[in-house]
């Protein structure tokens, strides 16, 4: 039986880091030219949400020696920014810079375009799939239908659901003072007076994204961040590497519970004042696609 024919080898749903990245490896590492379609609803490809703030001053929360979007090339981002932005870095700080991350989403782009042959960009959400043999029929909002051998799901994290009210209203989620995300919603900051009060409910990265742009745009007034445990982030801070525990210790086949206690025990038997957790969670690094690829699903 003859194989059916498609419009493309790969349908690539999604177009974040993620999605990006898979459809720029299958480019390199297939021995043919692959067809390929990149799907994302939003229009804007290769940024996602993590990199998609146009905002200077938020920035990456990992060092720019270590977001290097190809594995074999480890000092490939920070080689680019180092040509594009050679005003504000040099060879001697880069390393530990933490550079904005809307600069980020510009490498991604460039790399995207440089596969611009093999790779389609679609703007268009996906709203069915349709399973077959030796093939899968994407099914478009806007009503085109697109074949490929396989597909890729690549969706990213999804917007929070608003937060449980007591009595069951949703008044306050209809009100123009609610902004349910800071991601996706426009230019938040255009809503908020200078002497306004603020709520932020949680205390993780993205509080910390939002109170850097208040400060920028010059907001007088109080900020309040709400927390249920009151932790704030771990700020970074120089450290050495740990040992390579995952290879002494045979982790690569570990499962989730199994790799979980193995790290919580390796930072209780630290006894080097210049190792701390962070420098055991750094060694996990160069295995994270083989871990992810051997967890369970279930």
């Amino acid at each position: 039986m003859m194989p059916h024919k498609t419009d493309f080898d790969v349908i690539v749903i999604g177009a974040g880091f993620s999605g990006t990245m898979a459809a720029v490896q299958l480019c390199i590492q297939s021995n043919n030219a692959l067809k390929i379609a990149l799907i994302d609803k939003s229009g804007t490809f290769a940024r996602g949400v993590a990199y998609g703030t146009n905002r200077l001053e938020h920035l990456l929360n990992v060092p720019a020696k270590k977001m290097s979007a190809f594995p074999d090339q480890p000092d490939h981002f920070k080689n680019w920014v180092l040509e594009n932005y050679p005003n504000d870095y040099t060879s001697e700080m880069i390393d530990g810079s933490f550079v904005p991350r809307t600069y980020y989403g510009d490498y991604l782009t460039e790399i995207l375009a440089a596969y611009n042959q093999q790779i389609t960009l679609i703007h268009d959400d996906v709203v069915d799939l349709d399973m077959r043999t030796d093939h899968v029929v994407c099914m478009l909002a806007s009503g085109d239908n697109i074949s490929a051998r396989k597909a890729i799901w690549a969706l990213g994290n999804f917007t929070p659901g608003n937060p449980y009210m007591g009595d069951g209203s949703d008044i306050l989620y209809q009100s123009n003072l609610y902004v349910p995300s800071a991601w996706g919603q426009g230019d938040i900051f255009e809503k908020i007076g200078k002497t306004d009060d603020i709520l932020i409910v949680g205390t993780g990265l993205t509080m910390v994204d939002l109170v850097a742009s208040l400060h920028d745009i010059g907001h007088e007034g109080k900020v309040y961040a709400l927390s249920r445990r009151g932790l704030l982030s771990r700020v970074h801070s120089a450290h050495q590497p740990s040992r390579d525990y995952v290879a002494e210790q045979g982790l690569e086949q570990a499962s989730l519970k199994e790799l979980f206690h193995a790290v919580k025990q390796e930072i209780r038997a630290l006894n080097d004042p210049e190792v701390d957790w962070r420098g055991v969670t750094d060694a996990l690094r160069s295995y994270t696609p083989t871990l992810l690829n051997n967890f369970s699903v279930t």
